[in-house]
């Protein structure tokens, strides 16, 4: 998930995730949190959409450089708070995680056939 830390990327993973989160029934909730480290999929999205959201990243900023409201963050710390933001909601996706999110997907995927006609 790493390499994948892109913006565009972690719109759509949030994106399908929510999508994802109204399909899935309880016992398929229960699973992903005992997959994600007891994270919700709603924690997960947000962890995804405040990575690269600036005001999310500037809060993280303030916070780990002890920075005033009356001072601006530098870009180095801005850059080293999105970092974290970044390492933070890419930690959740372990292998099994990813496994069964796209296993998840799969079941609960709805295929419209505009070829065939019945």
């Amino acid at each position: 998930m790493m390499g994948a830390s892109g913006e565009d990327n972690f719109l759509s993973l949030a994106g399908r995730l929510a999508r994802l989160d109204r399909q899935i029934t309880t016992r398929e909730r229960e699973e992903f949190l005992r997959l994600s480290a007891e994270k919700t999929i709603n924690t997960v999205v947000n962890e995804l959409l405040n990575a690269h959201q600036p005001d999310k990243i500037e809060e993280k900023a303030r916070l780990e450089f002890r920075i005033p409201e009356d001072k601006s963050p530098a870009k180095y710390q801005l850059r080293q708070a999105q970092y974290a933001l970044i390492r933070q909601a890419a930690s959740t996706f372990t292998g099994k995680l990813k496994k069964y999110i796209d296993n998840a997907q799969k079941v609960h995927e709805q295929i419209i056939d505009t070829v065939n006609i019945d």
